[in-house]
């Protein structure tokens, strides 16, 4: 699984939702339903690579902590 950053301060649908950016997906080589490890500083958490459309242009990309 890929090792991805993230900032659960950054967030549209909550701390479990953290956003990352089209950019920072596509660099990671990134796609929907991937499953990665999300980390912030010290913690780690298994994710899932989720989109939404419908959600504001900074949001959409997020990564859904499980």
């Amino acid at each position: 699984m890929k090792r991805v950053e993230v900032d659960t301060n950054f967030n549209w649908l909550g701390p479990c939702n953290p956003a990352m950016s089209e950019r920072e997906i596509s660099d990671n080589g990134l796609s929907v339903g991937e499953r990665v490890i999300a980390y912030q500083d010290d913690d780690e958490w298994d994710g899932i690579v989720s989109f939404d459309p419908r959600l504001p242009e900074d949001y959409r990309w997020y990564i859904t902590i499980t």
